[in-house]
């Protein structure tokens, strides 16, 4: 009993108030080594048109040269798209470097070195390499600017421990591509003929902030709040445009719903629909005005507003990611030695741990967090190496709080439409460590064993607040709930089901805490339907042949809960026949013949 009151409170359901202790070290990504990452991409001076591109003038993408020319300008713009399949290489040390590694480029020209011990590293990209001429052709490296015409572009990084170096990125300008006319370049902000200026201004993200977790597959909707930064005004013939990135389904153009005056505030939302492909998506968005030109955030006057959401499986996350702490100890002890936010809880450390300020043997974690269900029956899943424990709502569902290789341990759980608080805890006692929660929706209509329809009321009226399978009747929830959305005391129950019996007589057995009545093929064989203390089995005899249906019901009145329903085939006892005594086999008498 101690301990289920020590890990009730633990999961946030203390007995009286307490303070929650402040977490001496946050992290808000998970990082076990230096890494680099960066992206190269296509920096042109004059944007494409294409399905997914909108024209944007030239003045932000283009800057004069001193022989009357222009070139792109070294940054990245929306619709400037990444270059896929190109050789980079990593070099340990300064230049030259001693190589350590090549890789390609990824989608949208994104690549990354990981699991790096912290140094100095040099990060290059050379333009006449084989496999990158074929891609990019004649040009000039734009970024970093210091590469100006040479073949080979690089940079120098310094990672320190547990440091993710982003953003070194490569941009290049291909001379093929058709350039402006000279003395069009300009960096000022869009205007109209009126004279006006149009430029926004990012307030805050009403909804999904940058890194969000969002079930692939599933639809969301982003939200920004924006100012009106220029002279304009913003009626409903502005709208919002799709520019680049991933557009993951939502419409191209989305009009303003009302007119904003300079200075004024306006909440912009798309409705979009998560990738099925797990990682980070991006998708850059502008403002369109009604003369059809694009303006966006200060700087060059149309810098996008962007959606960045982390896509992760369906089952694994909640409400804004999971909230982390991790202890240096296996039992949970004092204050976390970090929190963080983790989207989903999948983890494999192996023989390490999951930060330089815990040990790699000997720790613990607990993941709260609450999220929307449906009204339905899930299956949980843990996987685990060593122990861990699930609460749902406070109640303990998952109890494998013991030392052991990895093993899953499932359980079905049955849930009321609406949110639900989750808690998970781990412990590593020592040699590999991984812990793993997701769950997941059975068919509406499986019930392979007994329907089971809780009320929260003790005379099944009105509609049921939960329907889940229930493998048996036999339940003692004594003054507790019998599942989360139903209540301790004055509660009902129905469950039904199909049996095929064998031809035999079965004998039913039927006890409960309070009330409970039985019928087999719609023909009520039992009926106690008044307060008990659960101490009377009621029984009753049938004769059954092939399928029947039976029903059970039952009710709690208050205090101690608490119905069981059984069943047994009797076995056929034959009485002994007795023998009959044959009688002694008459003499026939001869008939006489009549003589003619």
């Amino acid at each position: 009993m101690a301990l289920a009151i020590s890990a009730l409170t633990a999961c946030g359901l203390a007995l009286g108030p307490t303070a929650e202790p402040a977490p001496t070290l946050t992290r808000l990504s998970i990082q076990v080594t230096a890494s680099i990452s960066g992206r190269v991409w296509h920096d042109l001076c004059a944007l494409p048109l294409g399905e997914q591109v909108f024209p944007v003038p030239f003045s932000p993408g283009c800057v004069p040269l001193a022989d009357s020319t222009y070139q792109a300008n070294g940054q990245a713009e929306p619709g400037e798209p990444g270059l896929t399949g190109l050789r980079i290489v990593l070099g340990e040390g300064a230049c030259p470097g001693t190589p350590r590694s090549v890789l390609t480029s990824g989608e949208d020209g994104v690549f990354s070195f990981v699991s790096l011990a912290p140094g100095h590293y040099r990060v290059s990209v050379d333009a006449n390499a084989p496999q990158n001429s074929a891609i990019l052709g004649a040009g000039r490296w734009t970024e970093p600017a210091s590469s100006g015409l040479m073949a080979a572009a690089s940079r120098e990084v310094v990672v320190a421990p547990e440091e993710h170096a982003a953003a070194k990125d490569f941009g290049w300008d291909m001379r093929q591509l058709p350039t402006p006319e000279p003395g069009s370049a300009t960096t000022t902000p869009v205007a109209t003929p009126a004279g006006c200026t149009d430029r926004a201004a990012f307030v805050e993200d009403v909804t999904l902030p940058d890194g969000s977790p969002v079930v692939a597959g599933e639809t969301f909707r982003k939200v920004w709040r924006l100012r009106n930064a220029g002279t304009c005004s913003w009626t409903p013939a502005y709208s919002v445009v799709f520019s680049s990135g991933k557009r993951m389904g939502g419409a191209s153009v989305i009009p303003l719903a009302t007119t904003v005056q300079p200075g004024g505030t306006s909440d912009v939302g798309v409705d979009l629909i998560a990738p099925t492909v797990r990682g980070t998506s991006r998708g850059y968005w502008l403002l369109r005005n009604d003369r059809g030109l694009l303006f966006g955030l200060p700087d060059t006057g149309v810098s996008p507003i962007r959606v960045e959401v982390a896509v992760v499986g369906a089952g694994t996350t909640v409400t804004g990611g999971w909230k982390g702490e991790y202890y240096p100890n296996r039992d949970l002890r004092g204050a976390p030695a970090l929190s963080r936010r983790d989207l989903a809880i999948d983890f494999s450390w192996d023989n390490g741990s999951p930060d330089s300020a815990l040990p790699a043997d000997g720790f613990s974690a607990r993941w709260t967090g609450t999220t929307r269900f449906d009204q339905a029956i899930y299956r949980v899943h843990v996987v685990v190496d060593d122990g861990a424990r699930l609460w749902v709502d406070g109640n303990l569902l998952i109890d494998a709080w013991s030392t052991g290789s990895s093993r899953e341990i499932t359980q079905d759980l049955g849930l009321t439409r609406g949110e639900h608080t989750l808690c998970l805890e781990y412990f590593e006692g020592r040699g590999r460590a991984s812990v793993r929660l997701f769950w997941e929706k059975p068919r509406a209509s499986s019930f392979p064993d007994w329907k089971g329809e809780y009320w929260p009321n003790a005379d099944l009226s009105a509609a049921p607040s939960l329907t889940r399978n229930d493998a048996r009747i036999d339940f003692d929830w004594g003054p507790q709930a019998p599942a989360s959305g139903v209540p301790s005391d004055r509660f009902s129950v129905r469950w039904t089901r199909a049996v095929a019996f064998p031809s035999g007589i079965y004998r039913f057995s039927l006890r409960a805490d309070d009330g409970v009545r039985l019928w087999i093929d719609d023909v009520r064989v039992i009926d106690e339907w008044h307060t008990s203390d659960g101490s009377t089995v009621y029984t009753v005899e049938r004769s059954l042949t092939g399928a029947d249906t039976l029903r059970a019901e039952y009710y709690d009145g208050g205090g101690q809960a608490q119905v069981q329903v059984r069943w047994e085939l009797l076995p056929i006892t034959l009485t002994p026949t007795p023998t009959e005594t044959l009688a002694p086999t008459d003499t026939l008498t001869p008939t006489a013949t009549e003589t003619p």
